[in-house]
């Protein structure tokens, strides 16, 4: 197995006066062409979250907004919409949330995108109580986790 130089990154730090910086000058070598570093703003995808120089990178609402507004969009029942809503999209959000950076508000803003996407689905006004999607599924309802509950920011 050989490391391919230009589907490579690296990853470079000093302690400057007790602090860490970044290096953002390529130093490492593989097959006589070197690694270029990791910017302060550059990210790469791992396991499906953001990584950068400093850490995981702090989770965003973008992706969300746009899995929420392709559902939307897609030819299927209301009933279909929220099955896949329910299964693979609020997984694939949780699993994001997961970083140590996410904050409640973030959260807040989730569930109320999350809450608002349903309601259209269903074509409810935005005025209805949204208790029905997080009640109990033995009621029949869908039973939506609300994330300010589910996570626990640090």
């Amino acid at each position: 197995m050989e490391i391919n130089p230009s589907k490579s990154l690296s990853i470079c730090a000093t302690i400057v006066a007790g602090k860490s910086v970044v290096r953002t000058r390529p130093i490492f070598k593989v097959q006589g062409q070197f690694l270029p570093a990791l910017g302060h703003l550059n990210t790469f995808r791992y396991l499906g979250l953001q990584f950068g120089s400093t850490g995981t990178a702090k989770p965003t609402l973008f992706h969300l907004r746009s899995w929420l507004s392709n559902l939307e969009r897609t030819p299927l029942q209301p009933h279909q919409k929220l099955h896949m809503l329910k299964v693979f999209v609020i997984p694939r959000l949780y699993h994001g949330l997961q970083a140590p950076t996410t904050t409640g508000g973030l959260l807040v803003e989730c569930d109320r995108l999350i809450r608002r996407t349903a309601k259209k689905i269903l074509h409810l006004s935005a005025h209805t109580g949204s208790q029905f999607l997080h009640a109990a599924i033995r009621g029949g309802v869908w039973a939506f986790r609300s994330c300010d509950t589910s996570f626990h920011p640090s």
